[in-house]
């Protein structure tokens, strides 16, 4: 056999010369869709050598990446509940509004100082309110129609929905 044939087919050529076929074509399929990118390699050993650099420097970058994770994890779980106590606390306080207005109406009522009805026209008129600001906060940003659960579990699974992360939608 040709030596420059048989080295051209060693096994390790044919290969890499696979693989790398292999990941072009399946890159260029997943570029037909919008997703997080999972295929970076967590194996220091492996990102040091597509980097370029010393394994060390590697390590204290993921040590810092470590550490920055854990900082957004604790940020986000406390603005998350933030966000929970605010949303509580204004259901509450309208609630209260509400009822307490309604309440304030009906004894009115019975004394003949407000016309009959006033007390279910108002709970008519805030509660046409409510739906009209909902209303409005859905043509502005229409993704927020829903639940969120659907979005967050496809964003799980790394398909990125278009404007399902943005305060806008909150």
């Amino acid at each position: 056999a040709d030596p420059v044939v048989a080295s051209e087919l060693s096994e390790e050529s044919v290969h890499k010369d696979y693989a790398s076929s292999y990941n072009t074509e399946l890159e260029d399929a997943m570029k037909k869709f919008e997703t997080l990118d999972y295929t970076i390699s967590e194996s220091e050993l492996q990102r040091a050598k597509y980097m370029g650099k010393p394994r060390e420097d590697v390590e204290e970058e993921s040590y810092r990446v470590y550490k920055m994770r854990w900082v957004l994890t604790f940020a986000i779980a406390i603005s998350t509940a933030l966000i929970a106590v605010a949303i509580t606390w204004f259901t509450k306080t309208f609630l209260r509004f509400k009822l307490k207005t309604a309440q304030d109406l009906m004894d009115r009522e019975g004394d003949g100082e407000v016309f009959r009805g006033a007390s279910f026209l108002f709970v008519m008129a805030m509660t046409i309110g409510y739906v009209v600001v909902g209303g409005l906060l859905v043509m502005w940003e229409p993704v927020a129609a829903g639940s969120g659960i659907p979005e967050i579990k496809s964003l799980l699974n790394g398909i990125m929905m278009k404007r399902s992360m943005r305060i806008k939608t909150l």
